[in-house]
């Protein structure tokens, strides 16, 4: 049985991912996770669609709220930094 899974689910991969930004509060722990989750989505040759129409509106929402630390600014402008620096 297990020679005939080639590769493991999306939803293996992405659900921890998901939790992770959603519920850790450490600055550096969410922009990481946020970037897996990127590279993540953009690797999957065939990405849960459905999981994903559920979980982007509940990100959207946390990306813009107060309490979510890791913002654009700080992914990017960090990354920015270490290439100038």
């Amino acid at each position: 049985m297990s020679s005939q899974v080639t590769h493991p689910p999306f939803s293996t991969v992405s659900k921890p991912l998901i939790e992770m930004v959603t519920v850790e509060q450490d600055l550096n722990s969410q922009i990481g996770a946020a970037m897996c989750l990127a590279a993540t989505i953009e690797a999957a040759p065939e990405p849960e669609v459905e999981q994903l129409r559920k979980v982007l509106p509940r990100l959207g929402k946390l990306v813009k709220g107060e309490g979510f630390k890791a913002k654009t600014e700080d992914v990017f402008g960090r990354r920015r930094r270490r290439a100038r620096g």
